[in-house]
Parts: C-alpha cells; sequence; structure tokens
C-alpha cells in the first residue's frame, strides 16, 4: 500500500511540475513575449494619450501601449513621467516598469496594468496626436 502510495505522489508531483514548467515558458495575458522585450534606453519617443495610457516608441521602430491601473497622467498630457531602472533595464511585463508621473516634486506612482506591441495596422489606423 505504501508503494503505491509513493508512487502516487512522485507522480502527482511531476505532472504538477510539467505543468508549472509550461505554464512559465508563455507569457502572461497582460506581458509581451519575450521576443518582444524593450530597454528603457530603446525608447525614441512616447505620448501620453489618456490619463490611463502612454504609447511608446522605440528605436526599432516598434510601438508599445503602456496601460495604467488608475489615472497616471492628468489633462493637459505635459506632465513628464519617469522610468526608474533597478537592475535590468529590460521591460517584458508590468511589472518591470516603475513609472511614476506628475510634476517635478510631485510625482505620483503609477501601476503598470498591460503592456501590448502594437501591430503595423494597430498603428496605421492611430491618430497622430496619439503617435509618438
Amino acid at each position: 500500500m505504501k508503494r503505491f502510495m509513493i508512487v502516487g505522489a512522485l507522480t502527482l508531483a511531476a505532472l504538477t511540475g510539467s505543468v508549472a514548467t509550461a505554464k512559465s515558458n508563455q507569457a502572461a495575458p497582460d506581458s509581451l513575449p519575450s521576443n518582444q522585450c524593450f530597454r528603457t534606453s530603446d525608447i525614441e519617443n512616447s505620448v501620453q494619450v489618456s490619463e490611463t495610457r502612454l504609447n511608446i516608441l522605440t528605436r526599432d521602430r516598434r510601438y508599445i501601449r503602456v496601460e495604467t491601473n488608475g489615472r497616471c497622467f492628468y489633462p493637459p498630457f505635459i506632465d513628464p513621467y519617469v522610468l526608474r531602472v533597478e537592475g535590468s533595464d529590460l521591460i517584458c511585463s508590468p511589472i518591470d516598469m516603475d513609472l511614476s508621473a506628475g510634476p517635478p516634486g510631485f510625482r505620483t506612482p503609477c501601476i503598470v496594468s498591460k503592456l501590448t506591441q502594437l501591430t503595423p495596422s494597430e498603428v496605421a489606423a492611430m491618430p497622430k496626436k496619439e503617435k509618438p
């Protein structure tokens, strides 16, 4: 009886490990795929589109949409924002961005909720004022 319990426990552990490995290889739905990550040093330009959205243009001509949870940018959307870098400046998921916005001395931390690389058709359909 003990032998069956040990074999069953080992089988369950192996299955759980393989499922966890398969999930860790997939990008989270709110993250960029690993081959689409970018570095903060690659940011060429950006535009604050709304209170919760920032569009970024990278040096290699990719457009990244950054969405925040709650208000981050306030009209007229001209306040500077800051991306702090600790360690690697590689951004692949929302947790990688330490974003704050507002006038100097009054910057407020922003919670990034989603990163999306825009397709060429999405960029073409974007109004000119939203393009970085």
